[in-house]
């Protein structure tokens, strides 16, 4: 992905599931497009690490910001970071 959008995660709270979707419809009525792929802090992946969950490829890298998103569109040859 070279392109994403930073979401700021707000929502500790919540299950990884309803925060993922709020940030994916977010960019969806932004950008006019689904994303398709997701970075996150280690920490915010709660037990769904480099798999998939809503249609968004998930990736954990330690150079996103913890309580943060970077979702877009992913290229397919995407790996993880």
């Amino acid at each position: 992905m070279k392109v994403g959008m930073l979401w700021f995660d707000a929502e500790q709270g919540q299950p990884l599931e309803a925060r993922l979707a709020r940030a994916a419809s977010y960019y969806r009525e932004k950008y006019g497009e689904q994303p398709n792929l997701c970075f996150m802090h280690p920490t915010a992946a709660q037990g769904s690490a480099d798999g998939s969950l809503l249609g968004l490829a998930l990736r954990t890298d330690k150079a996103v910001l913890p309580h943060h998103f970077w979702i877009g569109v992913g290229q397919p040859s995407t790996k993880a970071g």
